[in-house]
């Protein structure tokens, strides 16, 4: 076949074509390795680029849980400050109204069988016992001065809160 190629005068030009053919090759393969390498540099950037903008998310994430944990703390702070004065305005409440209660035993006491702050007392214009105390059981008087305090001091914060606004 060699013979047959040298004697049509054709290998020249089928070493031309093998030499373009290599040549191609060569440089398709140099291109497609510029490529690839390029590709590789550009995944490298891309994956540190990743790796930082990961840790600066952490930390914007970290500096934004530790300001969210000292906004608590400070509510909390204010919170316990403002339950604390309302304990103390509940027990002084408290106190007043259980004074309140011994004075009103003491009156119902000293107003003495048949006055108008016992039951049976006298009558009065405007009917049987229209004017007079009507006896209260302690316990009772107990609960209402809780709950009477209780909602005294929950008006006083609610209006508290009328005021912050």
């Amino acid at each position: 076949m060699l013979n047959w190629l040298i004697t049509k005068g054709i290998l020249p030009h089928v070493v031309i074509v093998l030499i373009a053919a290599a040549i191609t090759g060569a440089v398709g393969w140099g291109i497609t390795k510029l490529k690839l390498d390029n590709m590789e540099l550009k995944y490298e950037v891309q994956v540190k680029q990743n790796e930082n903008d990961r840790k600066a998310y952490e930390k914007a994430a970290a500096e934004a849980k530790a300001k969210a944990q000292e906004v608590v703390r400070q509510k909390e702070k204010e919170h316990a400050e403002i339950k604390a004065k309302q304990d103390a305005a509940y027990s002084k409440l408290s106190n007043e109204y259980r004074l309140a209660i011994v004075r009103y035993k003491n009156s119902v006491r000293a107003s003495g069988p048949g006055s108008p702050a016992q039951p049976g007392g006298a009558p009065s214009a405007e009917g049987e016992g229209g004017d007079s105390l009507v006896p209260v059981p302690e316990d009772d008087l107990r609960i209402c001065a809780v709950n009477t305090a209780k909602a005294q001091i929950a008006h006083d914060w609610v209006m508290s809160l009328e005021q912050q606004k």
